[in-house]
């Protein structure tokens, strides 16, 4: 067991407790506050899956000696539950594509605390009443088409809708010559702002997450987090792509940004993008 946990582990899963031959829920490193990821476990293999970074489970089998048999029966258990789960994914996909664009469909433009924050307090956003919440809502786009949202409160908390595509998915500003990607949904404003102060012909890319960033930035430019993990720098060398990172730990294009001015950021893009 100590083998599957350790498995589940180096691929985001966080799991406290086991269970047994049903597919269960449970958050992951990068959302932890969410149930972003899932595993079946029955003993002898288990499947588990991260959402926002799998398309698909993986499949975990203890080392127990068996006899070509007693491989087969399993190999068969095995697939019948991997298709169980890719079911349910494909379904929990589609109902939380269909609520994201329900949600889109009862925002109002406007401004939102959140912006204010991050010194976009003239900045209009898409922004969701509901009750006493106001949510900052970021459409999730892959090719064009919205599979899911990322929900924003005024206090900067953010999350997904359970069940939707995170991988591959999008948010995008412009529609300029040069692609840009960043983590954060403000990082990609404020790259934006930076190069709309040169006029600098940008399209700039939200990818929500360092693991997603490296699967859709295959050209352009990647601008990095500097966080204390070292994962964005670390991210933006494996795209293989120029790169900048903010040279103070713990800050990404947005602090800075906000620290330095449009001139000082402006700048820096314009180095970048004509590299």
């Amino acid at each position: 067991m100590n083998d599957f946990i350790q498995f589940a582990s180096e691929r985001g899963l966080i799991i406290k407790s086991i269970v047994r031959g049903k597919w269960a829920r449970v958050p992951t490193v990068t959302h932890p506050h969410s149930r972003n990821g899932a595993y079946f476990f029955e003993d002898t293999y288990a499947h588990v899956q991260n959402w926002a970074i799998m398309d698909s489970p993986e499949t975990w089998q203890d080392k127990t000696p068996r006899t070509p048999f007693e491989q087969d029966e399993i190999r068969k258990r095995m697939a019948a539950s991997h298709k169980l789960q890719l079911t349910e994914r494909k379904r929990m996909r589609e109902e939380a594509a269909r609520k994201a664009r329900w949600i889109l469909s009862q925002c109002v433009l406007e401004k939102h605390a959140y912006l204010d924050a991050h010194s976009m307090k003239d900045d209009m956003g898409l922004v969701w009443h509901r009750g006493e919440d106001n949510l900052l809502c970021v459409p999730m786009k892959v090719s064009d088409s919205v599979v899911g949202v990322q929900l924003i409160t005024r206090d900067g908390d953010k999350k997904f809708l359970t069940g939707q595509q995170c991988k591959h998915a999008t948010f995008t500003i412009g529609g300029g010559r040069h692609d840009v990607w960043c983590e954060g949904y403000a990082t990609a404003k404020a790259i934006y702002a930076a190069c709309a102060a040169f006029r600098l012909s940008a399209k700039v890319h939200a990818c929500f997450s360092a693991g997603n960033l490296l699967n859709v930035a295959k050209s352009g430019f990647v601008v990095a987090d500097n966080d204390a993990s070292g994962t964005g720098e670390r991210v933006a060398k494996e795209s293989g792509l120029p790169y900048f990172m903010p040279p103070i730990q713990g800050q990404d294009f947005c602090d800075m940004w906000m620290n330095a001015g449009s001139l000082k950021s402006g700048m820096i893009m314009q180095k970048l993008l004509q590299s």
